[in-house]
């Protein structure tokens, strides 16, 4: 395959026409979760709004693959972190209560907390590389929506975040 300037073009073109799709739901008062972007400052090239707005480069132009490579591993370093917890989070927003998910991975609906309440299995491997002496947890809040209080117990002079 030929990596060209259409290459990259078509990647950025798609992230564009997110922003634009964003910024027309915000026009029409629809929430998805995420805010707007911030204004350019001084010396700042400004935030594409829509896909003719990203800047390409010339017709023709082939793309070292080298440097095709590099935008498409940081593409995918930043971006799949940001689709897994949506994926999880649409997921996990049906659950009816907190509880877990494959008796392993804890799971709560939005505004609550699911805990794992015991030890994993060392043969597990539902879940990576668990470890023995931490307290798992999982849950979302939408701020937006609801007020969170967190209360932690009083743990004395243990270590905890």
């Amino acid at each position: 395959m030929e990596l060209t300037s259409r290459t990259l073009a078509v990647a950025l073109g798609g992230a564009a026409l997110a922003a634009q799709k964003l910024a027309s739901a915000q026009a029409t008062g629809a929430s998805s979760g995420a805010s707007a972007a911030p204004a350019a400052g001084p010396g700042q090239v400004p935030h594409p709004q829509k896909a003719a707005d990203v800047t390409r480069p010339a017709a023709g132009m082939a793309l070292h693959p080298a440097y095709v490579r590099t935008v498409a591993a940081y593409a995918y370093m930043w971006g799949w972190p940001l689709v897994n917890m949506r994926n999880r989070r649409t997921t996990f927003e049906n659950a009816p209560a907190p509880g877990l998910l494959n008796g392993i991975l804890p799971v709560a609906p939005t505004g609550q907390v699911g805990m794992l309440h015991g030890y994993v299995d060392p043969a597990e491997n539902f879940v990576t590389c668990p470890n023995q002496d931490v307290v798992y947890g999982l849950g979302f809040f939408s701020l937006d929506k609801q007020p969170v209080i967190a209360q932690v117990p009083d743990f004395g002079e243990r270590f905890w975040v």
